[in-house]
């Protein structure tokens, strides 16, 4: 059955990180993410620190895949946590924040 209540959009920094060479690959974890509702991880580039007027770059970051986890051990209990592997997609170093929305019904 279709949830049809209204929903609020929420948003948060849940990462930074100042430097990711081109071409490469981090995954981060991110523990306990919202369940059971709409859920988005969207990386904003940062260009590389020190940079003066004059400068030039470009910074390009992608987030290429996120993985949705539960680890269950012998006792019952469950562990949730999401994996997103963000790639820097450009020639030049270059930082990224990382960040997380999702929806959640309003109260009724």
């Amino acid at each position: 059955m279709e949830d049809t209540r209204p929903k609020a959009s929420h948003s948060r920094k849940i990462a930074s990180f100042a430097s990711l060479a081109p071409g490469a690959v981090i995954t981060f974890r991110w523990d306990n993410p919202p369940w059971d509702t709409v859920l988005q991880y969207t990386a904003y580039p940062l260009t590389r620190p020190g940079m003066t007027p004059g400068d030039a770059t470009k910074a390009v970051i992608e987030v290429v895949r996120v993985r949705l986890c539960i680890e269950r051990d012998g006792a019952g209990e469950e562990t949730r946590y999401a994996l997103v592997d963000v790639r820097n997609a450009g020639t030049e170093m270059c930082g990224f924040e990382l960040f997380q929305s999702w929806l959640q019904p309003l109260p009724e």
